[in-house]
Formats: C-alpha cells, structure tokens, sequence
C-alpha cells in the first residue's frame, strides 16, 4: 500500500511539471502547407491536427483564433507566407514558425521551421506514399511533422 501511494505522490509531481514546461517553451505559430494538390480544407485540417499534436508534446502554440484574428485584420494567405513569417511570428509573439510545402511530385513534404529570435531556419523533408488520400495521410503526417518540430525545438534549445 506504501509503495502505491509512493507512486501517487510521484506522479502527481511529475504532472505539475508539464503545465510548468508548456508555459515556460517558446511559442510556436503553425502556418499552412503551400500545395495546389491540398484545398484550403485540407491545409486547415492539417494545420490544426499538427497544432494537436504539438500541445500534445507540450509546445506553446499561437492559438487558432489570434492566427484567425491576424489573417482577417491583415489579409494573410498563410498557405503562402514567406517574407513576412518573422513580423507575423513576432507581431503574434512566437520565437518559432513553421510551414511546409509539397513537392510538385507529390512524393515528400518539406518542413520548415524558422527560429525567428536568431534568423534561422532549419528544413527537413518527410516522404509521402504516392497516391494516398488526404484521410489517410493527414493523421500519419501531423504526427511526422510535429515530431519533427519537436527534435528542431529541443535541439535549438
């Protein structure tokens, strides 16, 4: 019985440390995937899979309504940002952004993530299975992607 409620009590200290962790991380703005094979849907059901999966692994994220905010106020097409990623990152107050791209063959999705406090920026390509549909793949994807983020974020620390 002591060593059950050793184990509570451990646990219930490790759990407090998570929060701790999520808002002490730098925050993260997810932006779109730049694709003609994605229609906006997708791309908002991915983006928004991927930023799941990223408070999942106890990432700060800018959330979907201050992003919504900024593409309405400013007219942003966030499958399409480029230049401006910095300013939109530090305008929403994010160190990091990241958005991808999908080659024009369709076989690999090319990650970007920018540390825009530094000016760096860090690629990284995932394979994609040709001919597989959106449902099958966005789950398997956002998991790659975040996980992916996740290694550039705790190794730019």
């Amino acid at each position: 019985m002591r060593k059950i409620l050793i184990a509570i009590a451990i646990a219930g200290q490790a759990a407090l440390f998570v929060p701790l962790y999520a808002q002490t991380s730098p925050r993260v703005l997810v932006l779109g995937t730049d694709s003609k094979a994605m229609t906006d849907i997708q791309d908002r059901i991915l983006r928004e899979t991927v930023m799941r999966e990223l408070l999942s692994g106890s990432v700060q994220i800018v959330s979907v309504m201050d992003l919504e905010r900024a593409i309405q106020l400013e007219g942003i097409d966030i499958r399409k940002v480029s230049s401006s990623v910095a300013a939109l990152a530090d305008q929403l107050g994010a160190r990091f952004s990241i958005r991808g791209m999908i080659s024009s063959s369709g076989s690999s999705y090319m990650l970007t993530v920018e540390d825009n406090a530094a000016g760096k920026r860090y690629e990284t390509e995932i394979p994609l299975k040709a001919g597989e549909s959106f449902q099958s793949c966005c789950p398997v994807l956002a998991k790659k992607i975040a996980a992916r983020t996740l290694e550039i974020l705790h190794s730019v620390k």
